[in-house]
């Protein structure tokens, strides 16, 4: 699914109380980044840093996090980006390792957070989203996916909202 398909799914698919537009997203996104994190620091802890074995639980919590970018972008009436709107961008090889893009997407999407229309925030936030992608040798285009399918899932059987990731 392109971006902008993905943007209609999240649109569909965010069930929150609308008086919480924003604050709802932002708190969200802050907590799945958070997730993601804790992951990564118990395969540090028990695998010695060695992310393969983890590698779908890690694209799972990105997913998240895409939701959530997404659905606060909305809320904020934020345009997805010309570049953004048939395909998704990827990211180029090289850069930090996954490790440091995790924590980096954690400052931005923290920044987000406290400042939800700061600019740079929010284009540093996704395409740091984007290199985590890269990382885990898949692309945000495959996360979207993965995501939607599982969200779709919970819809049908009626678990959308409610705690837990294997609901």
């Amino acid at each position: 699914m392109s971006p902008a398909e993905y943007l209609e799914f999240v649109r569909e698919t965010a069930i929150y109380p609308r008086q919480y537009a924003v604050i709802y997203p932002s708190l969200g996104l802050v907590g799945e980044v958070g997730e993601l994190a804790n992951k990564v620091k118990k395969v540090i802890r028990d695998n010695h840093g060695d992310v393969r074995r983890f590698r779908n639980d890690l694209k799972a919590e990105l997913g998240d996090c895409l939701w959530y970018y997404f659905a606060l972008m909305d809320d904020l009436g934020k345009a997805l980006p010309a570049e953004w709107a048939d395909e998704w961008v990827r990211a180029l090889p090289g850069g930090d390792n996954l490790i440091d893009k995790i924590i980096m997407v954690s400052h931005w999407a923290s920044l987000l957070a406290y400042e939800p229309s700061d600019p740079d925030a929010a284009d540093i936030c996704i395409m740091d989203m984007e290199y985590v992608a890269y990382h885990l040798n898949t692309t945000l285009g495959d996360i979207a996916d993965l995501n939607a399918a599982k969200l779709r899932s919970r819809q049908e059987r009626g678990v959308l909202q409610g705690s837990g990731d294997n609901r």
